[in-house]
């Protein structure tokens, strides 16, 4: 899961007045294979008129939490964060006896 606290955001390409929130686009490498390193990168933006403060951005799934302490009124940022890949064996049953 991931989120953005205190915020609510939405893709949005151009800056829109009057509009209140941040945008955020999350990319990764396109394939990886067991032990490589993955490089994800978290885009967010500003697309309001008004600088923002304080930005909590958390991805559960990459346990990462990051505060951004301020964005000025149409800028943005990139954060990126490496993890190696590692084999993960199903928690169904029906699927770990099918890979068996």
């Amino acid at each position: 899961m991931f989120t953005i606290a205190s915020f609510s955001f939405g893709l949005a390409t151009q800056k829109a007045t009057n509009f209140h929130g941040v945008g955020v686009l999350k990319s990764a490498d396109a394939f990886a294979y067991v032990n490589d390193t993955v490089t994800y990168q978290i885009k967010v933006y500003n697309p309001s008129d008004f600088d923002l403060y304080n930005i909590n951005v958390t991805d559960n799934l990459l346990g990462f939490n990051e505060t951004i302490h301020f964005m000025a009124a149409g800028s943005g940022t990139s954060l990126k964060i490496a993890l190696v890949t590692t084999p993960r064996v199903p928690s169904d049953p029906m699927m770990r006896s099918i890979r068996e």
